[in-house]
């Protein structure tokens, strides 16, 4: 019968001689006439035949075929080679539970690295992981529990037969119980590595350790951690009723890991697993916990990662290479031709949606009537998806403010923009400083005042027009006040200051404070007789007011 072959050692060596049959003997007997003798004489006969078969046996190798074990009621809970099951023909292995796998010499089923159980579970064990190699054998994920690891740079006699590592700055101090993986060369006679297990550490010096109770063999080849445990020198109350703990060297976690604390004096309520928020290099809290107590001293902190580590992700795809997600090696990740939505769902809560086909962010809340922003190539568009609010454009030559309502004199869209407050009205803006004042406010027919102090200093009336009336007016005196056609006015220059000095250095600047005109004259606009027009003109100027500012360093800014 095909199946599972086992080829065994003899028990005994095949030239040992047989002791004396027993044939003789039993022939003697039956002819003594003895009472019972033939009864005898068979039963030795046959205690002879089996003892000559159990001799063969022992002195020649054998084959197991099968192995096949069952429950009391009958039921394989166990088998191995070929077997028949419902006349099904299965060959290999069949096991109701598997346990395999026990770290450091643990041999307790529950603790096995991996376990197949009865409820259907496949488990990773704690403390254990599983490694994917590519087909070259190069790293290519881990699946498991992983804790921080310090490496491992050398392992000699420590003169009396301890294992002495080299750790480089390591966090251990004499007492400390850790883990000690994959130190190469130290292995034993029968296959074993001395340096693997669970071992009680001696703290020599900052770099290295001494392995408690182990025994130095072989010589060091390479590789080999030892778990990055650090010493909690404190436990206090963060503030809000959360534990704060502190560590006695920086813990390099951040916001978000998970941590094991154990043994923390005077706070039992620290001894666990936490997820944790960092305050700073020495400081984190732990999420959840509530302090109570007074800390005395001790306590260990150690991160660990449950969960997996993998080099290429590949999601909804029927190959790696048309996957929607995929995570390369190179560290991208590529979406392609799906969408990513982030959802809230606590009060004011929106939605983030991540478009790759259209080239789209887009932010809504799930509240309806409310704003919606979408960032896209052409610029930042937001408006109200009930029509309520105004719209806003922004790419990289304009801002536009479109309002959506209908706008009155009692009902104006009011913007804020640090702090300034504009007004817009049908045909006119108007600019308002923080407490409402109205600063600056141009109106449809190109009109434009300013005000100081609530009173208009500058009003410009249709310069740009051609046939109706142009005013430029300072303090309520009219400068130009003409209806008649200009036809040579293209523009109105007035330098209202000036900067000079070097960059950065040096700057200055002069703007005039008050302008007084006193000097004036007749003057003739047009051919003298028919169509005269005489007129005043300005034809010097007495007095005029400078302020100089000088700026040593920055950037000079005028406002208006």
């Amino acid at each position: 019968m095909a199946g599972l072959s086992a080829t065994t050692s003899p028990v005994l060596a095949p030239n040992l001689p047989d002791p004396t049959d027993i044939g003789p003997a039993s022939q003697r007997l039956r002819t003594s006439r003895l009472p019972d003798a033939q009864a005898i004489s068979q039963a030795l006969e046959n205690l002879q035949a089996n003892c000559n078969g159990m001799r063969r046996a022992l002195k020649n190798p054998g084959q197991v075929e099968q192995i096949v074990v069952r429950d009391p009621s009958g039921r394989i809970i166990a088998a191995l080679g070929e077997f028949e099951v419902n006349g099904v023909q299965y060959d290999g292995g069949v096991f109701a539970e598997l346990y395999a796998g026990f770290l450091y010499g643990i041999t307790d089923p529950a603790k096995a690295i991996f376990r197949v159980l009865p409820t259907g579970q496949v488990e990773i064990g704690q403390n254990g992981w599983v490694d994917v190699l590519d087909p070259f054998g190069g790293f290519a994920a881990w699946i498991g529990t992983q804790y921080d690891t310090l490496p491992v740079t050398g392992a000699v006699n420590n003169g009396s037969g301890l294992i002495r590592l080299t750790v480089t700055a390591h966090t251990l101090l004499t007492g400390d119980v850790v883990p000690v993986q994959g130190v190469g060369g130290i292995v034993n006679p029968y296959g074993e590595n001395n340096a693997q297990g669970v071992f009680t550490v001696t703290k020599i010096d900052a770099n290295h350790i001494d392995l408690q109770k182990s025994v130095f063999v072989g010589t060091y080849t390479s590789g080999g951690t030892v778990a990055r445990l650090l010493h909690v020198s404190g436990a206090a109350n963060n503030g809000s009723g959360l534990i704060r703990i502190t560590t006695s060297v920086s813990h390099g976690y951040i916001t978000g890991d998970q941590v094991d604390v154990e043994a923390v004096g005077g706070v039992p309520n620290a001894n666990g697993q936490w997820v944790i928020t960092v305050i700073n290099a020495t400081h984190f809290d732990l999420i959840g916990s509530t302090f109570a107590g007074a800390y005395t001293s001790g306590g260990t902190a150690i991160r660990y990662f449950a969960g997996g580590l993998f080099e290429t992700i590949a999601v909804a795809g029927t190959t790696f290479a048309n996957a929607k997600l995929r995570a390369l090696a190179n560290g991208d990740l590529d979406i392609t031709n799906a969408l990513i939505k982030l959802v809230g769902t606590g009060p004011g809560s929106a939605t983030i949606t991540l478009d790759p086909n259209g080239g789209t962010i887009t932010v809504a809340a799930n509240a309806p009537g409310t704003l919606e922003t979408i960032l896209d190539a052409s610029g930042i568009t937001a408006f109200s998806t009930a029509g309520a609010a105004p719209g806003i454009f922004i790419n990289n030559n304009s801002i536009v403010v479109a309002d959506l309502v209908t706008q009155t004199s009692t009902n104006p869209a009011v913007y804020t923009v640090a702090g300034k407050e504009a007004d817009f009205l049908p045909g006119e803006v108007a600019v308002k400083d923080v407490t409402g004042n109205v600063i600056v406010w141009m109106d449809q027919s190109f009109g434009l005042k300013v005000f100081v102090g609530g009173t208009a200093k500058i009003t410009l009336d249709s310069i740009f027009g051609n046939t109706d009336t142009k005013t430029l007016s300072i303090n309520g005196t009219s400068i130009i006040d003409s209806t008649q056609h200009v036809t040579n006015i293209a523009s109105i220059d007035a330098a209202v200051y000036k900067v000079g000095g070097n960059t950065g250095l040096g700057l200055i600047r002069t703007f005039m404070t008050d302008i007084t005109f006193n000097t004036s004259a007749t003057a003739v606009f047009g051919t003298p007789g028919a169509g005269q027009t005489n007129g005043t003109v300005i034809t010097g100027v007495n007095t005029f007011s400078t302020k100089t500012e000088t700026f040593d360093s920055g950037i000079l800014i005028t406002e208006v």
